[in-house]
């Protein structure tokens, strides 16, 4: 009976996919009546309906589709008088290019679509043809040129109207593309035209893009509560609104905020739940949310999980052969690999991304390049090799003003001089770090560089120094135990679930809803093929009858050997998750006997007392964590 209802289910998932591909179909042949009957229509309703059909396209047909179908009419769309009814439908092309990373033959489409603009005296046209190669430079890492594109298009639109939406988003764009050159006093400027642009003319669903451009501009800058406070604006707007691109967008902006502050366990929540609005598509943008997750269990040394989330990422960048999201995952696949002496791996991943940046001249990802040169040269001791790249590294983020990752790279040379026993210059690179995360409110890292000073000033026997630090990194140690680890994996696991679950409902209530609201026609049809289901599982069923119980027992087997490997993984995770909540805490005993001598010494007794509250708290921690 099981079967029976499987196949009902199986053919009435088929009639929904029959009425998606038959909307589909109707949009793409209400194109081609367009194209073909021009002089039916007055222009201004002719250009009108070919921009509603070419926005729907990108919701009713995938990436594929839209390159055959756009193949296929290309000669028509040649063909059409009405010229900005023809730009509209070349913009179709030209973003599909984009999106598929075909970033060559992005650039001829737009080219192609100045070019139309400029012979038939329509700035409008020229103007969105250099809004859409402004894209394409973003894509490749080409932001000067990206804003030397934007700053024509602003003087277009300013001419032709002051209140076109198409000024807005460039402004927005402008600024936007500022911060990625670490240009922030300009960006804020562009920012603040957008918001007063918005609040005489714009509306709650452009609103919200500005709310995501700031958090993303006080993100690069490193203003991290900023950042959360604007993603929180702009997604309440998103979800009142629906919109899942911007929904996806803010929870990606909240999710890096909130890794930078130390709360691992939101930030896989936001992480997750973007991935939820992806709903399976394989893209760069998907494909940034695993790297974003790699990062994440990277930094609590979760490697093996890291590594699955980068290798998914990796996978996807490579179908859809996106050269730079590519580059990126694998910097950060390389520090995975450092971590865990895959050195051969690691190197194979630095030399191809470094490849790539160097191609495109992106400057900020190159920095990052540099960095995993030095953590791979610096793990194996190779001092002055580890120094060079980490200072091309530091000369690119100081010009580029990126405090945050700056930072981080004044802390990683920090540690490479310490184990080339230079330990006097390495705690003024860990010091110009610290100044640096407690500017930007790293929380995480203001605690590493407290930990790291601490540890050199007890190797030299410096008391004073050494408690003060000891003191700022237990304190940051009890703020971040909020975002434990372990939590952060377990709500994980539920989220899963509770997917899995929803996605269950979702498909039996799509089934119904499709039962009982379909038309004569599709009813018609699902009946029969519900009829037809029922037969073939009627004869499906006489044939298999006798293999029922091999068939049984083979699955139990499996699922026997399934629940075995899973309880390896979950027993090889489980004393992972335990090395890594107790080395905190035992970190911050590694002090305190110091402590009391140097106190007891000093006759100090309140001292002392705050002691011994710091000592029953970190006792009753481990305690918990046993």
């Amino acid at each position: 009976m099981n079967r029976v209802i499987l196949h009902i289910l199986t053919f009435s998932i088929l009639t929904m996919s029959l009425s998606t591909s038959l909307k589909a179909q109707g949009l793409k042949d209400s194109i081609r009546y367009y194209l073909q009957n021009e002089n039916k229509f007055n222009d201004s309703v002719y250009a009108e309906r070919i921009l509603e059909f070419s926005n729907s396209i990108f919701s009713e047909l995938n990436s594929k589709e839209i390159g055959l179908f756009y193949q296929e009419v290309e000669s028509e769309v040649n063909a059409v008088n009405n010229i900005l009814a023809r730009a509209y439908l070349m913009e179709i092309n030209c973003a599909y290019l984009s999106n598929s990373s075909y970033f060559e033959k992005a650039e001829q489409c737009c080219q192609d679509l100045i070019t139309l603009g400029r012979n038939h005296n329509r700035s409008d046209i020229e103007a969105f043809g250099l809004h859409d190669l402004s894209y394409v430079y973003n894509h490749l890492g080409n932001y000067d040129g990206q804003l030397d594109l934007l700053y024509k298009v602003i003087d277009i639109w300013e001419e032709r109207d002051s209140s076109s939406e198409y000024l807005r988003y460039a402004v927005r764009q402008a600024g936007e593309a500022h911060s990625y050159l670490g240009q922030f006093d300009s960006a804020f400027y562009y920012m603040d035209n957008a918001l007063v642009l918005e609040n005489q003319y714009g509306d709650s669903s452009s609103l919200c893009n500005v709310y995501e451009k700031l958090s993303r501009i006080h993100l690069e800058k490193g203003d991290y509560q900023e950042s959360i406070n604007y993603g929180e604006k702009g997604l309440k707007i998103a979800k009142a609104l629906n919109i899942k691109v911007r929904k996806q967008t803010n929870l990606m902006y909240l999710g890096y905020s909130s890794f930078y502050l130390g709360r691992y366990q939101q930030a896989i929540e936001y992480e997750l739940e973007a991935l939820d609005y992806y709903e399976g598509m394989r893209n760069s943008s998907s494909a940034s949310v695993y790297v974003r997750l790699g990062r994440i269990y990277n930094s609590i040394e979760d490697f093996d999980q890291a590594l699955r989330y980068l290798q998914e990422a990796i996978e996807i960048e490579q179908e859809i052969s996106y050269d730079i999201g590519l580059a990126k995952a694998m910097v950060e696949r390389a520090y995975t690999y450092i971590r865990t002496d895959r050195y051969n791996a690691a190197l194979d991943d630095i030399e191809f991304a470094e490849k790539v940046f160097t191609g495109v001249n992106d400057q900020i990802n190159l920095a990052n390049v540099f960095r995993r040169w030095g953590d791979y040269y610096g793990a194996q001791n190779i001092c002055d090799l580890a120094l060079d790249v980490q200072n091309k590294a530091i000369n690119i983020l100081e010009e580029a003003d990126k405090r945050s990752t700056l930072a981080k790279s004044h802390l990683e040379k920090a540690n490479i001089l310490y184990n080339c026993t230079q330990e006097d210059i390495a705690k003024e690179e860990a010091n110009k770090g610290l100044k640096l995360l407690e500017i930007s409110g790293d929380k995480k890292g203001i605690m590493d560089a407290h930990l790291f000073l601490y540890n050199i000033y007890k190797n030299e026997d410096n008391s004073s120094q050494g408690l003060y630090h000891h003191e700022m990194y237990t304190s940051k140690l009890k703020e971040l135990n909020e975002a434990s680890e372990q939590q952060a994996i377990a709500e994980e696991r539920a989220r899963f679930k509770v997917k899995q679950i929803e996605e269950d409902s979702a498909l039996i209530e799509a089934r119904n809803d499709l039962l009982q609201g379909r038309n004569t026609l599709y009813g018609t049809l699902a009946g029969g093929l519900v009829i037809i289901g029922l037969l073939l599982s009627y004869f499906f069923n006489r044939l298999k009858k006798y293999s029922t119980q091999l068939e049984s027992q083979n699955l139990k087997i499996e699922s026997q050997n399934s629940d075995l490997v899973n309880l390896n993984k979950t027993k090889d995770r489980f004393f992972g998750i335990i090395a890594h909540d107790l080395r905190s805490p035992l970190a911050a005993f590694q002090g305190l006997g110091q402590q009391i001598r140097h106190y007891t010494r000093q006759d100090e007794p309140e001292k002392l007392t705050v002691l011994s509250q710091q000592i029953e708290e970190l006792s009753g921690r481990v305690n918990e964590l046993l």
